[in-house]
C-alpha cells in the first residue's frame, strides 16, 4: 500500500458520473492538478456467453404470385404495393392481349384454364411487395421497374409477393467453428441497424445440416451454415430486409458478480483490480471465473457496488501529461 501510494500519489473521489462508470481524481506527487480516472463498479447481473453473427429479417411465410401458364396475358388490376391485403382478396387480374381471343377459340381446353386463372387471390393475410418486370422498358443501368397495370406478362412471370408479417425470423450464416458451438432452441438476442433502441428476443429453430459454399474469387471460398432464429414477439417496425447483429446465447449464469474485462489486471501473474478504499486505490487480488467478450465473473475478492479502476495509475498519469 505504501509503495503504491509513493508511485501513484493520493487518489480522491469526485462525484462526476460518466457513462456507465464514474470519474475519480488524484493528486499526482507535488502537483496541484487533478487527473480524471476512469472507474466502474462491480455489479450483479446475468452472465452470458454467446456466438455473434449477422443476418437479415425475413418473413416465415411468403408467396410468390406468378402468372398462369397461358400466353398473351395483360394485367388489368393489381393490388397496391406496400399495402395490407386479406386472405381471399384479389391480388392481380388478367385480361387477354389482343391476339389471345383467337388463340382461345381454337383451344377450348386452354380457354377453360384461362377463365379459371383470370384472377389470383391471396392465400393468407400479408403485405403486397413488388417484383421487377424484367421485360419492361428500362433506361441505361437503372433497375427494372415493378409490374404495373396494363403490362403484358409472359406465362409463369413472378409478379408480386405476399409477405406474412405475423411471423418473422432472422436468417443467419454461421461459420464452421460457430456451428459446432450452437444448438437448436437456444436464445438469440437481436439488434437491428434500423431499430437501435430495442433488443429483440428470438429462438434458434433451424440449422442447415450441410454447408453452403460461396466462391469469393482468386480461388478463395467461404463455407457457412444457414440458420433461422424466429422472433418471439412481433414489433410493427420489423420489416423484411432489415439487417442486424444476432447473439446466440450458448451459456447463461444468472445473478453473477461481474466486472468489465478491462478492469482486470495482474499481480505476480494472478488477477487483481485497483480497488478504491477510502480515498486511495490499491491493487487487490481477486478470483475469477468465466469470461465473455466484454465481462468477467468475479468469484472472490469483491463485493457488489465496490469501485474499481478501468486503468492503472501509470496509464492515468500518462494521459494527464499528454493533455498538459
Amino acid at each position: 500500500m505504501q509503495r503504491l501510494g509513493q508511485k501513484a500519489g493520493l487518489w480522491l473521489v469526485t462525484a462526476l458520473v460518466c457513462g456507465g462508470g464514474v470519474l475519480a481524481a488524484y493528486r499526482y506527487h507535488a502537483h496541484a492538478s487533478k487527473v480524471d480516472v476512469r472507474v466502474t463498479k462491480a455489479r450483479v447481473s446475468d452472465f452470458a456467453i454467446s456466438v455473434r453473427t449477422r443476418g437479415e429479417v425475413r418473413s416465415v411465410r411468403s408467396d410468390i404470385i406468378t402468372a398462369p401458364q397461358v400466353p398473351g396475358l395483360r394485367i388489368v388490376k393489381l393490388a397496391e404495393f406496400g399495402k395490407p391485403i386479406k386472405e381471399g382478396e384479389v391480388i392481380v387480374e388478367f385480361d387477354a392481349a389482343p391476339e389471345e381471343p383467337a388463340y382461345l377459340e381454337k383451344n377450348a381446353r386452354r380457354a377453360k384454364t384461362r377463365v379459371e386463372k383470370i384472377a389470383l387471390r391471396a392465400r393468407h393475410d400479408g403485405i403486397v411487395t413488388s417484383l421487377p418486370n424484367f421485360r419492361g422498358a428500362g433506361s441505361g443501368d437503372s433497375p427494372p421497374a415493378p409490374f404495373k397495370e396494363r403490362d403484358n406478362v409472359w406465362a409463369g412471370a413472378a409478379i408480386a409477393e405476399i409477405v406474412d408479417l405475423s411471423r418473422m425470423r432472422m436468417e443467419l450464416k454461421l461459420e464452421e467453428v460457430e456451428r459446432g458451438k450452437v444448438q437448436l432452441r437456444q436464445s438469440v438476442k437481436v439488434r437491428l441497424d434500423a431499430i437501435a433502441d430495442k433488443e429483440f428476443a428470438a429462438n434458434l429453430d433451424w440449422i442447415s445440416p450441410t454447408a453452403t459454399i460461396a466462391f469469393k474469387g482468386m480461388g478463395l471460398t467461404e463455407k457457412t451454415f444457414p440458420a433461422y432464429a424466429t422472433f418471439r414477439n412481433i414489433d410493427r417496425r420489423l420489416k423484411p430486409g432489415m439487417a442486424g447483429t444476432a447473439d446466440i446465447v450458448i451459456e447463461r449464469q444468472p445473478a453473477q458478480l461481474m466486472i468489465p474485462i478491462r478492469a482486470s489486471f495482474t499481480e505476480d501473474g494472478k488477477p487483481a483490480v485497483y480497488l478504491l478504499k477510502g480515498d486511495e486505490f490499491a491493487l487487490h487480488p481477486i478470483e475469477v471465473g468465466k469470461r465473455n467478450d466484454t465481462d468477467i465473473v468475479v468469484l472472490k475478492g469483491l463485493q457488489p457496488g465496490e469501485t474499481i479502476a478501468l486503468e492503472t495509475p501509470a496509464e492515468a498519469a500518462k494521459r494527464a501529461r499528454k493533455l498538459q
